[in-house]
């Protein structure tokens, strides 16, 4: 656990450290276990997907082939490098998780619960550092107004500057 803020691969995965280490007490280090895992966050992405369906529009046929496609889309074969590959799986779907569940939250005006999932994302793969302008440009389109939550600003941008400053660069 010491080493839970050190980047791997220029990817700042806290949160995949957290989940393999669980996975070294509880399943003795098991890829099949970790793949398991990869599938179940890959079903919430599913579950997290259709949330962005209104919720009278839940019961048509638009909505079933929406969820139905995602379903396809992410469980392709394309994909299975996520579940073959597991510990690199955890950290894609966890980030992904993350990142829809942020948006979806901030959607809905619930501007903490989306900023502590943004940090998940944050800290699973650096591709989740994108959901912050993302927030903020959701956070434009609900508010209805012409400046953006600073609570949102401020946390993006302090997760950024960490990311800048502990981001390991190359040396000559």
């Amino acid at each position: 656990l010491g080493s839970l803020l050190v980047f791997n691969n220029e990817h700042p995965v806290a949160v995949p450290n957290l989940l393999y280490w669980a996975n070294i007490y509880l399943a003795d280090g098991s890829n099949l276990w970790l793949g398991t895992l990869a599938v179940v966050l890959v079903f919430a992405q599913v579950v997290v997907l259709s949330r962005f369906i209104p919720a009278g529009d839940r019961r048509s046929w638009a909505a079933a082939a929406f969820i139905v496609a995602a379903g396809i889309l992410l469980f392709s074969r394309q994909g299975s490098w996520n579940f073959t590959r597991s510990m690199s799986g955890v950290a894609w779907v966890t980030a992904n998780l993350g990142v829809l569940g942020a948006i979806v939250l901030r959607w809905r005006g619930r501007v903490w619960p989306a900023v502590a999932l943004g940090l998940v994302a944050s800290l699973s793969l650096t591709t989740g550092l994108l959901v912050w302008p993302v927030l903020v440009l959701v956070g434009l389109l609900v508010d209805r107004r012409w400046r953006p939550d600073w609570r949102v600003v401020g946390i993006g941008a302090a997760v950024w500057i960490w990311y800048l400053l502990s981001y390991p660069r190359a040396t000559n």
